[in-house]
């Protein structure tokens, strides 16, 4: 899943189409779950191009982004100048041992090679009591759009086309997860079901969105 990076004008088509369809609502709600409180210490990791860390800084947290892609980095840091952007790697993060109050990670997780060393990362990054909210796509049956449009790639580009956009299901069934979080040290863990729809204005604009936002 290392090749699931976005260049050139990548970031910019993954921010005027999938943001405001999709990753912004969602990191509304990932931003209520970790429950921020103003003056608190936020690290989002796998930032991209900052939805969720916009989303923290509104709520009064002093955010770091981290994130591996330079170029969703530099689109973060235009949009936002507010939180500290950093170019790193979430399997072993260069921050100072407790030092963060919450962390998150929106549609991050699936795509690193070690997600358990991740985990691992995330929770000596943060202080005792420290809360960690993570998202991750359920799986892909269940998201009958994209399903249909993993199936058209496959038939129509081979099946390493659509292998691209299974990757981000990676991680679909709840259960794993759980126990990633749990080796990793986090305690009191809960599983949230979130549907969210969207709509395109047409299956032309979901394919032409889906082709210009992602690899």
């Amino acid at each position: 899943m290392e090749t699931f990076q976005l260049a050139g004008s990548g970031p910019v088509y993954y921010e005027k189409h999938l943001v405001p369809l999709l990753f912004g609502p969602l990191a509304a709600r990932l931003v209520a779950l970790v429950d921020p409180g103003a003056g608190e210490t936020g690290l989002d990791v796998a930032c991209g191009t900052g939805a969720v860390a916009r989303q923290l800084i509104g709520a009064g947290v002093r955010v770091t982004g981290v994130d591996r892609n330079p170029d969703m980095l530099a689109l973060a840091r235009s949009l936002e100048p507010g939180v500290t952007w950093i170019e790193g790697d979430a399997q072993a993060l260069a921050l100072p041992a407790a030092s963060f109050d919450l962390a998150t990670c929106q549609q991050g997780l699936q795509f690193m090679p070690d997600a358990a060393a991740a985990l691992s990362s995330i929770h000596g990054v943060l202080r005792p009591g420290g809360r960690l909210a993570v998202a991750v796509w359920r799986p892909l049956h269940t998201c009958p759009g994209f399903d249909a449009l993993t199936n058209a790639l496959d038939a129509r580009a081979g099946t390493a086309a659509g292998d691209v956009l299974r990757g981000p299901f990676a991680l679909g069934d709840c259960e794993p997860v759980r126990e990633l979080l749990s080796r990793a040290g986090f305690t009191a863990v809960r599983v949230h079901n979130y549907c969210h729809p969207i709509r395109f204005a047409s299956v032309e604009e979901l394919v032409r969105s889906e082709i210009a936002s992602t690899p």
